[in-house]
């Protein structure tokens, strides 16, 4: 009796096996063929799942006026409680699809943990898990990666693994909007800062300087400031 039941449930294993692989070849086979998938792709940690399950959570990326609005969409962010005196900040907010959020935070663990190319991400990533621990680390990771993926979508661009060949610390095509339109990672507890010049809007932060607005602004080692006019 026993064994007939074991031998059942073997049976049962085999098919449930032979048709997990099918389902994985269709997603490689999905991914291959489209090529905003492979764009997602390129960022370090995200798969196939992972790139799918983002697809099909946002649909339309001109949804979001900003790509740092995506974070708080997927329940990447903190909630927080004010009354009166008291402004406390709480956990993530877990708002939006669960099986997305957890592929993202997937992800920013394979990227703290086995990937080993360096990139500006990694070193951001690994040196805000010594600071805040890997567990909170993990998770502006994930809403880090999700800005990204959200920036690449709208942007038709890949990510960049390096800094720009004049050495500047210009954002990426992946923290720009087209046009050149600033985009903020959204990510607290990184020690980014914001700051005013003018009409524009100054982002500040590790390995970035970003800005928008009609005023040009020179980087000069993590400040902003108007070109000097010439006498």
């Amino acid at each position: 009796m026993i064994e007939a039941l074991v031998a059942k449930l073997a049976q049962v294993r085999r098919h449930v096996v032979l048709q997990v692989a099918a389902l994985d070849r269709d997603i490689r086979r999905l991914v291959r063929s489209d090529e905003t998938l492979r764009r997602f792709m390129t960022v370090p940690g995200v798969g196939p799942i992972t790139a799918v399950a983002f697809l099909s959570t946002i649909d339309d990326p001109g949804r979001f006026r900003h790509a740092r609005d995506v974070g708080p969409y997927l329940g990447l962010t903190p909630t927080r409680y004010q009354s009166g005196e008291v402004d406390r900040q709480g956990r993530i907010s877990k708002c939006g699809d669960a099986f997305t959020r957890s592929c993202l935070y997937e992800a920013a663990n394979v990227l703290l943990t086995k990937v080993q190319r360096f990139s500006p991400l990694k070193a951001w990533a690994t040196r805000l898990a010594k600071r805040i621990g890997g567990k909170k680390a993990r998770v502006a990771v994930a809403r880090k990666i999700a800005v990204i993926l959200q920036c690449i979508w709208t942007d038709g661009t890949e990510f960049w693994w390096t800094r720009t060949e004049d050495g500047l610390r210009h954002s990426p095509p992946h923290q720009l909007r087209s046009g050149g339109e600033g985009v903020s990672a959204g990510t607290a507890g990184d020690g980014d800062r914001e700051e005013s010049v003018g009409r524009s809007e100054v982002y500040l932060g590790p390995d970035r300087l970003r800005h928008s607005g009609a005023t040009p602004l020179t980087p000069i080692v993590g400040r902003a400031t108007r070109p000097r006019r010439e006498p």
